[in-house]
């Protein structure tokens, strides 16, 4: 504020704010000489409710000497858009299994500009919900409601689930709120409780067809698997496959204690083979035997293993032997390995006979593996020997020893996987002489990478295949083993026409894969090639040609002049090593064969639904494949696969649909093995302690056996399930105010098998105090049905001056007192124990008068109180300071 006047005068100072905001302070007036300045400071608060946009601030100031002197300031405030959200949940419900519940959640927008809000519901366990509306739309600082249905399956187990109404703005990124509400699902009524005290089998029936047509199944087929336990007996597993054709199914049945014991028979029929297992028990470990007969050819096979522990090492070995036709043989395995975190060291020894059953081959190899488990960077190596006979005729014996040496490492994190694979074979043969090598070796490198949902990985492979073969093309019944055509070098009177079949390949295959998943859905992409190409046998000797300059003999297999060029050795000469510059019969690196993959695939999983879409190119097919699978029930999968395919070359198509057909159901037995505990939950009026007919039941309560829960029905009837017999203690969970055990608990029963026990639990009426601590919204002491109970507040009891009890209220906000004597109580609310910064709007003390039997329904009432105005005022200095204009840099 200046003084423009040449007078000294006195200021009257006048503030013009919005409505509703308040002003902190301002001098009534301000005295200044002629041509003088000053500073005023205003301090408004703006309202929480303010809405955004442009507001005007004025200062009027009119001379005490001449009031029709004055001026005006204007400053222009400018509130900035808020978002916000608050979701209040309802109180939660009690439900039972197969029931429908709807909460009423109310959605605020605690933001000072409108606002829509996108809306969605989950259960923590997964189940079925709907909510309405979807979106809402809501000025700032208004309400609105949202009604959100949750279905509570049939097969649903008692606890509680927890579901979350999310308020989403559609407007402002990341502006969203969430309430929940727990569901407390209640124990099956009488009538929700299976029957049956027989032995039944959980059991899966699946049905497969396959079409190669239209509606035309070529094959099917009908597999059973049922598995079940007799407590303190044995536990079964059975499969039997193919139903549809007896006389070739197969089945699994093994028998083991219960409780495990040291002692396992299993027996297992094949439409080839049977076999019988058994296995004993041992500290760490344990022995075990068996033995496989092939029912249509004459051959039989034992076997034994051992297996022992002590600390940290472990030793296992196992012996076999086969009888094939009248013919013996052995093999035998050994391994020991040895812990001490994060190392683990393995070595394995076996040996497999070449008339062992199955083998074909006198192998012998050795296995190690080194192991940092605790840092992801594991190790392996093998080494084998193997011996082959080769029971072609010839004129001299022959077998084939091959050595494979094998060498793998790795490297591993939570997030990315390397590994490297090299394996390397010699054959050599045992004829005379020894013309005939083979070398092979391999080369395998894998990447495996993630970042968040994506998965990458990618494979290189390269390997070396060099077989030398013979020929006897000349028709002399004897192998040509000299490489020099027409020379008789191995001396068997015949000349050697025919040069031996000596092939290279170059084999290399890469793949790169990529999948990534989100809530629900998931793709996946990538490709694979394969090529084989033709080492360099340039000049069509049959010879591979090693050397790499072109032109020259190096090799010594050059037999002249043959292409008339004038020159004695020279390109398109038979035995010149043309390797490098194309010439005559040049097939240097020629690609003999390639193969090429590329596939593109969707998928969606979600509940008891799930599909996929993968479309696959190859270099002469194209085909697509869908699937999907779905649970009719919760005990019936229909699941369907197709795939269609076209030959880009010929035109010709396949087509393919499997359609499998799942059910689980109980497979019953003749067998009685389980009983039975059901009764009454009562009021015993005439006090003898038995269930009369007239007598009042008690419902909804639920009453527990061993970690078994059940709930009363309208006429207090209980049923549990079937039980295996034994002693089970039968206790209640939790009983209505006014009702206590009028017997000791828990009551123990011994059920016997077969039995069906009739167990009567009676109750006698006392006096009891229940109530409500509820969430006064509207502060007008009384609750509405929108109005929330407070979980976790203390209530005490107090007669006569001294307390009796104290309780906590459970998640719907209620509490209660039980089994009281009449007189005069005081029911009061611990205000300490309230939610922060609430308040009770109703009474914190009640005085209640019981009668013998009375019950009666105390409420108390809390709010949040409002925030409180702090005003501070803050000293105007008089300052200076120097420079009178800084630059950047400088110290003020």
């Amino acid at each position: 504020v200046t003084n423009q006047g040449t007078l000294d005068d006195v200021y009257t100072l006048r503030v013009t704010t919005p409505p509703g905001w308040l002003l902190l302070g301002l001098p009534g007036e301000l005295a200044l000489g002629a041509g003088e300045s000053a500073k005023v400071f205003i301090s408004v608060l703006v309202p929480a409710e303010a809405a955004a946009g442009e507001y005007e601030l004025i200062l009027w100031a009119t001379s005490q000497a001449d009031p029709t002197v004055s001026a005006e300031g204007v400053c222009i405030i400018e509130v900035v858009p808020a978002a916000g959200v608050r979701v209040l949940p309802p109180p939660g419900e009690e439900v039972i299994p197969g029931e429908t519940v709807t909460y009423a959640f109310i959605v605020e927008n605690t933001g000072n500009v409108p606002d829509t809000f996108a809306l969605e519901a989950r259960s923590s366990r997964g189940y079925p919900v709907e909510v309405s509306p979807t979106t809402l739309s809501l000025p700032f600082g208004e309400r609105g409601g949202v009604r959100v249905r949750l279905q509570v399956p049939e097969d649903a187990r008692p606890g509680v689930d927890r579901l979350t109404l999310r308020a989403t703005s559609t407007v402002h990124p990341g502006v969203s709120g969430e309430g929940s509400v727990l569901t407390r699902i209640l124990p099956p009524p009488p009538e929700a409780v299976p029957d049956g005290l027989t032995w039944t089998l959980p059991s899966e029936v699946i049905t497969r067809a396959l079409l190669t047509e239209p509606l035309r199944v070529s094959a099917a087929e009908v597999d059973l698997r049922s598995s079940g336990r007799v407590p303190g007996l044995l536990n079964l597993d059975l499969y039997v496959e193919d139903l549809t054709a007896p006389q070739s199914a197969g089945f699994t049945l093994t028998l083991r204690p219960d409780p495990p014991g040291p002692l396992a028979l299993g027996l297992s029929k094949t439409p080839q083979s049977l076999e019988l297992r058994c296995h004993v028990g041992l500290p760490g470990g344990g022995l075990g035997l068996s033995l496989l007969q092939l029912l249509q050819t004459p051959a039989y096979k034992v076997s034994g293993s051992l297996s022992l522990g002590v600390n940290n090492f472990a030793l296992s070995g196992s012996g076999e032997m086969s009888d094939v036709a009248g013919v013996v043989d052995y093999a035998q395995r050994l391994e020991l390995s040895w812990r001490a975190d994060p190392l683990l060291l393995k070595a394995r020894l076996f040996r497999i006979g070449p008339e062992f059953w199955g083998g074909g081959k006198d192998t012998q190899g050795v296995l190690g593996a080194l192991s940092l488990s605790g840092m992801g960077l594991p190790f392996s190596f093998w080494a084998s020997h193997e011996l082959t006979a080769d029971n072609v005729e010839r004129t001299l014996p022959k077998t084939t020893a091959t050595v494979v040496t094998r060498l793998a490492a790795g490297l591993s994190s939570a997030e990315t996987s390397v590994n490297l694979y090299h394996e390397l074979a010699k054959r050599i043969s045992d004829d005379w002489p020894p013309t005939v090598r083979t070398r092979d070796r391999e080369t395998r490198v894998g990447l495996t990478g993630s970042l968040g949902t994506a998965v990458l990985s990618f494979t290189y492979t390269y390997g070396r295949l060099f077989d030398g073969g013979q020929k006897d093309d000349d028709g002399d019944t004897a192998f040509d083993e000299d490489w020099v055509n027409g020379v008789d070098d191995d001396l068997d009177g015949r000349t050697d026409e025919d040069p031996p079949n000596i092939d290279s390949f170059d084999v290399t295959s890469f793949g790169l894969g990529l999948k990534i998943g989100l809530e629900g859905l998931y793709g996946w992409a990538g490709f694979a090639q394969e090529e084989v190409r033709i080492a360099p046998d340039n000049d069509d000797d049959g010879l591979v040609d090693e050397d790499p300059i072109d032109g020259v003999d190096n090799d010594g297999d050059c037999l002249g002049d043959t292409n008339n060029d004038g020159s004695v050795c020279g390109p398109g000469d038979i035995g010149v090593d043309e390797d490098g510059p194309a010439g005559a019969g040049f097939d240097d690196g020629q690609i003999k064969d390639r193969a090429f993959r590329a596939y593109l695939g969707l998928g969606y999983s979600t509940g008891a639904v799930s599909g996929s879409l993968v479309l696959t190119l190859e270099e002469e097919r194209v085909s697509l494949g869908f699937g999907v699978g779905a649970g009719l029930t919760p005990d019936v999968t229909l699941s369907l696969s197709s795939s269609v395919g076209v030959h880009t070359l010929t035109g010709e198509r396949s087509f393919a649909v499997l359609l499998s057909l799942a059910g689980r159901f109980d497979l019953p037995t003749p067998f009685a093995v389980k009983g039975r505990i059901e009764g009454h939950l009562f009021v015993d009026a005439d006090g003898d302690g038995r269930y009369d007919p007239d007598e009042e039941g008690v419902p909804n309560v639920i009453i527990i056996a061993d970690g078994t829960e059940v709930l009363t029905g309208a006429d207090g009837l209980f049923r549990f399930p079937p039980f295996w017999p034994g002693w089970y203690a039968i206790r209640l969970e939790e009983l209505p105010a006014g009702l206590i055990p009028a017997i000791e608990l828990p009551v123990r029963v011994k059920l016997e098998a077969g039995e069906v026990k009739e167990v009567d639990l009676p109750l006698r009426r006392v006096a009891a105090i229940e109530g409500l601590v509820f969430e006064d919204a509207d502060r007008d002491g009384v609750r509405d049905e929108t109005e929330r109970g407070l979980p976790r507040v203390r209530v005490t009891l107090t007669f006569e001056g001294a307390q009796l009890q104290a309780v906590w209220t459970n998640p719907q906000g209620r509490f209660s007192f039980i089994n009281l004597e009449p007189g005069e109580y005081l029911v009061r609310l611990d205000t300490t124990t309230l939610p922060e910064r609430y308040e009770p709007t109703t009474p914190a003390e009640v005085r209640v008068e019981l009668a013998a039997g009375e019950l009666e329904w105390v409420e108390f009432g809390a709010a949040e109180r409002e925030r409180p105005l702090v005003i501070g005022y803050s000293p105007v200095a008089e300052f200076t300071f120097s420079p009178e204009r800084p630059e950047a840099g400088e110290t003020v």
